[in-house]
């Protein structure tokens, strides 16, 4: 099912022209999904958890860069350190919104409506983002539609206490249901 006018179409159409598309070598390509596949049978579903995010953080952060250490480091100053058992009743947690991205609403040039995202330069969302890699084994890759991201700090002392986000899922979503076929 097409769901371009005939004018987007003719649009998409000169553009797709002009691109330059590298081609892909298929066989290699299989080669490698079956390598990577085969690499993962070796490994417990922990190992393997684990294995992903050890690829992330290598990928998002550079040891040999002084900046991505700094930030690091300065993150791990204001994580909240328990000295003993009666800390736990100085806390006062309090959950702290922090929005990387914000929506702005966008009207195209044939009237279509959507919305685009603005990114927010909140340090408390870059303090966010290297919680969530360094607290969590778990791989995260973002999630397609809407998300509420906390940080759960100590109210008095501003320490970090965790790292929140809260999504739903899509399990209908209609472009896309309808591109591949389902039905409800």
């Amino acid at each position: 099912m097409n769901s371009l006018n005939v004018d987007q179409r003719y649009q998409f159409d000169k553009w797709h022209k002009m691109q330059d598309f590298a081609p892909v070598d298929t066989v290699e390509l299989k080669a490698r999904i079956l390598e990577s596949l085969a690499f993962a049978k070796t490994l417990t579903s922990r190992e393997y958890t684990i294995w992903r995010t050890w690829q992330q953080v290598n990928a998002e952060f550079d040891p040999n860069n002084p900046s991505d250490m700094r930030r690091i480091r300065r993150v791990k100053r204001k994580i909240f350190k328990a000295t003993g058992p009666e800390d736990i009743e100085t806390i006062e947690p309090e959950l702290v919104l922090v929005q990387q991205q914000f929506p702005v609403p966008r009207v195209s040039i044939w009237g279509s409506e959507r919305i685009a995202f603005m990114s927010n330069p909140d340090s408390l969302a870059a303090d966010w983002e290297i919680l969530r890699h360094f607290v969590s084994t778990m791989e995260h890759g973002g999630n397609v539609g809407r998300s509420v991201r906390f940080l759960v700090r100590d109210k008095l002392s501003k320490k970090y206490l965790g790292a929140i986000c809260v999504a739903g899922d899509f399990g209908q979503l209609n472009p896309r249901d309808d591109a591949i076929g389902w039905m409800e």
